[in-house]
């Protein structure tokens, strides 16, 4: 008798059918994100302390202590910086500096621009 035969033949005599385990379809994350990771697109991510490490160069020490790269979505980096002034300077100063170096290291296709915020 096969598997398949015995829970109808133990579902009808006993009047009921047994649930299915809940442990039939667990697997370990790791190996979900790689199966399915690329095809979700997950591989193409950015990491966020590489953006922060980078960023920290590109800009100096001064302007780093006083900006975080916050998200990149839809190709745009978006910057939180403290305070007005410390906008302007990265806006007018090295704004297309910037972007350049980050796209050298990121590529065009996952940094297309900036915008910066202030808190």
């Amino acid at each position: 008798m096969n598997p398949r035969q015995r829970r109808r033949v133990l579902a009808e005599w006993r009047g009921y059918h047994e649930p299915p385990p809940p442990d039939r379809n667990l697997c370990d994350v790791r190996q979900a994100l790689e199966k399915w990771g690329p095809a979700l697109g997950l591989s193409r991510g950015v990491d966020e302390e590489e953006v922060a490490r980078l960023w920290a160069q590109i800009v100096g020490s001064f302007l780093s202590r006083h900006s975080t790269p916050k998200s990149l979505r839809h190709g745009v980096l978006t910057v939180r910086v403290s305070q007005p002034s410390v906008r302007f300077a990265l806006e007018q100063g090295q704004n297309h500096e910037m972007l350049r170096k980050l796209q050298d290291h990121f590529g065009t296709e996952r940094i297309s621009s900036l915008r910066f915020t202030t808190i």
